[in-house]
């Protein structure tokens, strides 16, 4: 899952540079997603070839249910993110220092607003600095991953 996360990013950052400023936030997004669903599942040492992510959200899932009521899509940034929050301390993880708390909620939400599964149905309308302030938040996400699950 790593190493997808990691081409998507590559692609997205590649699409970016080039001008194709949709396309790499689409792009972007689905590294972003991917970065945080193989966190959420490393919190409790999941992650493995041939994983079935669905099944690893499943207490997630239920918790959100539980929670919130409606279950978000499995691709929603703020739920995955949430989900990683409130799996920590179950599974006996330090709370992140306030700073990288901070801005990680703020990097989350940022891309919350930028991507959803759905543009790709939508007409290229992203400027440049959206793909550029998009590219800088999952870079973000990507360069402090481990903080995440550690």
């Amino acid at each position: 899952m790593e190493k997808a996360a990691l081409s998507r990013f590559r692609e997205g950052r590649f699409l970016v540079e080039s001008g194709w400023y949709d396309s790499g936030i689409y792009l972007l997004g689905f590294a972003a997603e991917i970065f945080l669903k193989t966190a959420y599942c490393r919190v409790d040492s999941q992650v493995r070839r041939n994983f079935l992510v669905a099944a690893r959200m499943t207490p997630a899932r239920r918790y959100w249910r539980i929670t919130f009521g409606d279950i978000p899509s499995g691709h929603d940034i703020l739920f995955l993110a949430l989900s990683i929050e409130n799996d920590r301390p179950r599974q006996g993880k330090q709370p992140w220092p306030v700073a990288t708390a901070r801005l990680f909620n703020t990097t989350i939400d940022r891309i919350a607003e930028c991507w959803t599964v759905e543009m790709r149905y939508h007409s290229p309308k992203a400027t440049q600095a959206e793909a550029e302030d998009m590219l800088a938040d999952v870079s973000w996400l990507r360069q402090n991953y481990a903080v995440l699950w550690r």
